[in-house]
C-alpha cells in the first residue's frame, strides 16, 4: 500500500469512487449511528477536510500527532471523556470494506 498511501491515509483511499471512511460511516449510520470519533494520525489534516462534508453528524477527532498508539491505545484516546464506562460503543477500521 506503500505507493497508494504516499499522499494520503489509507482510510482516503477510493474504492468505487467512494473512500474508504465515506463507507464506514454510510454503514455505520445504516445501523443507526450517528455519532462517530475518528482516530487519525497520518496526514491527519486530510481526514479532517473529509469529515468537514458531515455536518450533520456529530464527529469527535482524536488526532495522535507526536506518536502512534496503536489499535488499544488510539481507543482509549478517542474514547476518553466521550464514552461512559457501562456504554457500549462500535469500532470499525476503515482499511476494511463492510457490506
Amino acid at each position: 500500500m506503500a505507493d497508494l498511501t504516499k499522499e494520503i491515509p489509507k482510510p482516503l483511499l477510493k474504492f468505487h469512487n467512494y473512500t474508504l471512511l465515506e463507507i464506514a460511516i454510510a454503514r455505520a449510520y445504516s445501523f443507526g449511528i450517528d455519532e462517530f470519533i475518528i482516530n487519525a494520525h497520518y496526514h491527519y489534516e486530510k481526514i479532517v477536510t473529509e469529515i468537514s462534508k458531515y455536518s450533520s453528524l456529530k464527529i469527535h477527532l482524536s488526532i495522535e500527532k507526536e506518536k502512534i498508539l496503536g489499535t488499544a491505545g488510539g481507543i482509549k484516546k478517542g474514547i476518553h471523556g466521550i464514552i461512559q464506562k457501562a456504554e457500549t460503543f462500535l469500532v470499525l477500521n476503515p482499511d476494511s470494506i463492510f457490506f
